[in-house]
């Protein structure tokens, strides 16, 4: 396990000889960044295992290792990064977080340099084997239809997830853009994946009716609910019958928000572009083939800040630093095969 290094000697080492801070002096400072905690051991079903952490932590400071390089230039910010190992995903391989910030080097009031990271104005995240939270869910697609928000519902013994915001047609150096909100650039997300086969499979929505089916059953058992918002197997059985094989087979990706199941039971809830809508998936068995390690890496998503407009001209260089200079097909080449 490594030694803590605390941030306020290395940065007092970058420093130097300077014993007065000006704004001027803290812009040229090279940006430094210290591994603020330790990795943790998780196992599966709170099992410890020792053996695997310690693999995919070592994976885990290389990736760091390849960030750290596209700042090599930045100056004027002072940062901070983790990396912590996770439980397994729905597919059984090791999870893990890399977490990255920074802020501008400030100037106290007596002239001393601030040198803590409370405040960052750059947050890069990395998932390994996982999605950014907000963006890809795999428990309780909808409010009100799934009992058991704690496990993940499958297709045919695959999880099934959903995309929470439109896929945009966009590439970000090559890749997938995806934005969590509708302010261009705030929490822009990237997944890499390997580069020749899909890592999603659409479920369809002839797929989607059944286990739609499978969850209203449960639902209404429970909660007895309002008839004007609750669908019935009769219901779906109803609209099922009057859609076309064509339909049913297209891939499942709706438009609608809220919570009332009968929404699913319009043709006009249903988009035909994952740029309009909310697709629903799972991980293509193809993408994932023979892959026996649990510590290997099959897919990495990044979520990062980056929106420049308003921000301090040493956050927007640091952030313009990263788009320019961050190489993803190296990162994409850590990906196991």
């Amino acid at each position: 396990m490594k030694k803590i290094i605390s941030i306020s000697i290395t940065v007092a080492m970058a420093l130097g000889t300077v014993a007065q801070c000006t704004p001027e002096i803290a812009a040229k400072i090279p940006l430094t960044s210290v591994q603020t905690n330790s990795y943790k051991y998780i196992g599966t079903n709170g099992k410890e295992n020792k053996a695997n952490t310690e693999v995919m932590y070592n994976k885990m400071v290389k990736i760091h290792e390849l960030f750290d390089s596209a700042f090599k230039n930045t100056t004027g910010m002072v940062g901070k990064w983790r990396a912590q190992v996770d439980n397994k995903n729905n597919e059984g391989f090791v999870k893990g977080v890399i977490e990255i910030s920074a802020q501008p080097i400030e100037c106290k009031d007596n002239g001393e340099f601030v040198k803590s990271t409370g405040n960052p104005t750059v947050n890069i995240y990395v998932y390994i084997n996982g999605f950014v939270p907000n963006l890809v869910k795999d428990k309780k697609k909808q409010p009100n239809f799934i009992l058991d928000k704690n496990q993940a519902d499958s297709l045919n013994g695959q999880a099934v997830y959903y995309i929470t915001k439109e896929q945009e047609g966009e590439k970000f150096n090559g890749f997938p853009l995806y934005f969590y909100n509708w302010d261009n650039w705030k929490n822009a997300s990237v997944i890499i994946t390997k580069p020749t086969v899909p890592l999603f499979k659409p479920i369809s929505i002839g797929d989607f009716l059944g286990l739609f089916k499978k969850w209203t059953t449960a639902y209404n058992a429970v909660w007895k609910g309002n008839p004007r918002f609750i669908a019935t197997t009769e219901d779906i059985d109803k609209f099922t019958g009057s859609c076309t094989k064509d339909f049913l087979n297209k891939p499942m990706i709706y438009i609608w928000d809220g919570a009332e199941q009968v929404v699913y039971l319009r043709k006009t809830s249903y988009a035909n572009d994952v740029t309009m809508g909310k697709q629903w998936v799972t991980i293509n068995p193809d993408y994932l083939g023979n892959a026996a390690s649990e510590t290997s890496i099959q897919f990495i998503s990044i979520q990062f800040e980056g929106n420049t407009n308003g921000a301090d001209k040493l956050t927007a260089k640091m952030l313009t630093d990263f788009k320019k200079n961050f190489d993803f097909k190296k990162l994409q080449a850590m990906l196991d095969k």
